[in-house]
């Protein structure tokens, strides 16, 4: 499900732009559209989406790895949770080094 949050933010965050930039900036329609398509690059779109499905299998990995391994109980199921999740937040920011050092060092 990440990839699909990943798409559902990127559309909100526009739609956002385009609230924010059309009644409080005064900023036309068609301006803010022009100039949105003008500066969306597909490689952006791409990087974010390839990013997400590696976060997707970090998170998958690491959470099931600690559920297989969980003892102790209830008491147990909240450690490994807690360790779960500060494990693949320290893999996604590797990964996310690692990403963006391949997409845009090697392959800008």
């Amino acid at each position: 499900m990440l990839p699909c949050l990943t798409i559902l933010a990127d559309c909100v965050g526009m739609f956002g732009g385009y609230i924010i930039g059309t009644t409080n900036l005064g900023i036309s329609s068609g301006l803010y559209i022009s100039k949105t398509i003008d500066a969306l690059v597909l490689k952006d779109i791409f990087t974010g989406l390839i990013k997400s499905v590696a976060f997707a299998g970090i998170i998958g990995i690491i959470g099931c790895y600690e559920g297989f391994i969980v003892k102790g109980g209830a008491e147990g199921v909240g450690k490994s949770t807690t360790t779960a999740v500060v494990n693949s937040i320290i893999l996604i920011i590797i990964a996310d080094c690692f990403f963006t050092a391949v997409f845009y060092f090697i392959f800008p």
